[in-house]
């Protein structure tokens, strides 16, 4: 599936072949670097007999040429996964996130804003998902259950309205006033 190329390779990442992945013993992934178009590295996402040699801290390195009208892979060494992604800087970051608010309040849908902003729906929506939460967080809000600061101290240390403090004033009393014979 179309991916960023920011994120490591995972089993989520096999499209269709998902279902297909619990009946492997083994499964390769090809990714393609972020360092130059021509690299593709090879990740093993599942090893069910044997070792888990190719993992993230552990790929092959490969280089697509054209020998003779047919392309190959041509080995060039191991890497980690880490050095074949896409680092994405502050700033970039920043700037993605905006045109993406930008085009969420304009009306676009998710899936038109993660084709213009090249990258995944998921990382759309999480973007708008959290600019929501940041809002909601900027205004603050009160329980209705909870004595606002405005109201008078009970004898017992809490805050409360003159009408709960008298109440429950009265019940103590009540309370002390069985207890005498």
């Amino acid at each position: 599936p179309k991916r960023s190329l920011d994120c490591p390779i995972t089993s989520n990442d096999l499209a269709g072949s998902k279902r297909l992945y619990n009946f492997f013993d083994s499964v390769f992934a090809i990714g393609k670097s972020a360092q130059d178009s021509g690299l593709r590295y090879v990740k093993q996402l599942k090893v069910r007999y044997g070792i888990y040699s190719y993992d993230a801290d552990n790929v092959i390195l490969y280089e697509i040429e054209k020998v003779d009208a047919f392309l190959q892979f041509v080995y060039r060494g191991y890497s980690t996964e880490k050095e074949h992604l896409k680092k994405l800087g502050d700033n970039e970051s920043s700037q993605r996130d905006c045109m993406i608010l930008q085009l969420s309040q304009s009306g676009k849908s998710v899936r038109e804003i993660a084709s213009q902003v090249n990258c995944g729906k998921s990382t759309v929506s999480r973007i708008i998902q959290r600019s929501k939460e940041t809002k909601d967080m900027a205004v603050p809000s009160v329980p209705p259950s909870q004595p606002t600061t405005s109201g008078t101290m009970g004898q017992d240390g809490t805050v409360g309205t003159i009408r709960e403090v008298k109440q429950a004033e009265l019940f103590a009393g009540q309370e002390n006033g069985e207890d005498k014979p």
